[in-house]
């Protein structure tokens, strides 16, 4: 009975010591690919590989790529692990920038999308008598500022030094596209009233109105245009009440039509 067990013992020795060996080896290259993996990322961090490559720019109309990567340090050296905070930051502290996202392209681009403020209208200097774009955040820009593009928006004069400069944008801003379009000029004369404005208008009217609710005035100015005669001369007063005076001195109250 005794040599029938020291038999089956022995027999099943050799099995358990290659159950072993194949346990060692399969730990054994665990670790060396723990290892090699270990090797690899301190080494990819270490390398060129882990910096921006490529950055893609998109939705700049007025700002340059080159003013962009100027703000940014043009990417030079940075990580594509980093946050991105400053860089981000940084463009956005340029007066035409109102919001960046950087999102990661990988392996190693970035792409880099600009939200810039619309264009209210063109400010005249009244020392140069150039004219400068104005944007619906109040900002007037300087050449170096915004690249050449096609001049959209009403020609803004008297008013470069004006307090209220950027109330009048945000309420060019906020009026419909339809009527700014029609607007060609508008001419601030303090002389009359320090709110009054007279409005050169693309169909040939003059319009009269104030800065205080300008947008909430003048929308409803194509309804009341349809109403007038292009051949009579006089001045439409868009206020709380639209009305038209002719140059004989009569007064005609426009009902604005449903």
């Amino acid at each position: 009975m005794k040599d029938r067990q020291n038999v089956k013992v022995d027999r099943y020795v050799p099995d358990f010591r290659e159950r072993r060996r194949k346990q060692t080896r399969r730990r054994l290259i665990t670790y060396l690919c723990i290892l090699l993996i270990l090797l690899s990322i301190i080494w990819y961090f270490q390398s060129e590989l882990s910096y921006v490559g490529d950055v893609h720019i998109f939705g700049n109309e007025r700002l340059a790529e080159v003013r962009i990567m100027e703000e940014a340090d043009n990417f030079e050296n940075v990580s594509m692990w980093s946050s991105f905070d400053e860089t981000r930051e940084a463009i956005v502290d340029h007066p035409v920038v109102s919001m960046v996202t950087i999102e990661r392209q990988w392996p190693r681009s970035l792409q880099v999308k600009i939200s810039e403020y619309e264009t209210s209208g063109y400010i005249q200097s009244e020392e140069t008598g150039d004219f400068k774009p104005l944007l619906e955040n109040g900002m007037i820009l300087e050449e170096e500022d915004f690249r050449t593009q096609n001049a959209q928006g009403p020609v803004i004069r008297q008013m470069s030094t004006h307090p209220r400069i950027g109330e009048l944008a945000e309420e060019l801003h906020q009026l419909d596209g339809t009527v700014t379009r029609r607007i060609s000029e508008i001419v601030h004369e303090p002389e009359i009233d320090d709110e009054h404005l007279t409005l050169y208008m693309t169909d040939g009217f003059i319009v009269n109105t104030v800065i205080t609710s300008f947008a909430e005035y003048m929308q409803p100015y194509p309804a009341v245009a349809v109403q007038l005669n292009p051949e009579e001369d006089g001045i439409l007063h868009m206020r709380m009440t639209p009305y038209f005076e002719s140059s004989d001195e009569e007064e005609e109250e426009i009902e604005l039509e449903e």
